[in-house]
């Protein structure tokens, strides 16, 4: 339960500059994490 809500506040803060921003022209954290998130799995 402790990891679960950690990774809800997680997200939380690299989703943060993305709601509160949207048309901005900077990388989103949260678009890097999810792609890094993608090349993970299959890499191994």
């Amino acid at each position: 339960m402790k990891r679960i809500v950690i990774g809800i506040l997680a997200v939380t803060v690299f989703a943060a500059p993305c709601i509160y921003d949207v048309f901005s022209n900077e990388p989103s954290p949260l678009l890097g994490l999810l792609a890094a998130a993608a090349v993970a799995p299959g890499s191994l």
